[in-house]
């Protein structure tokens, strides 16, 4: 669910790959490049750095500042 406000996007669950891609919201990201999603501690670093906060176990939301965030890719 993308908040067109804030810039955030919810995700109500996490996406599974389809073929060699991954759909979130608007974008579609390499599932090759995706593949921290499963790693619980990909999901506490990027926390503890603010680039999302965990609504619940189920629930995260992506800041705008994460979705900014240059990777290199």
């Amino acid at each position: 669910m993308y908040d067109e406000v804030t810039g955030e996007i919810r995700l109500l669950r996490l996406p599974s790959p389809y073929g060699d891609h991954i759909h979130i919201a608007p974008y579609v990201v390499s599932a090759r490049d995706a593949s921290g999603l499963s790693n619980g501690a990909v999901w506490t670093a990027l926390e503890r750095k603010g680039l999302l906060h965990r609504v619940n176990s189920l629930t995260t939301t992506v800041t705008k500042d994460e979705l900014d965030y240059n990777t290199g890719l």
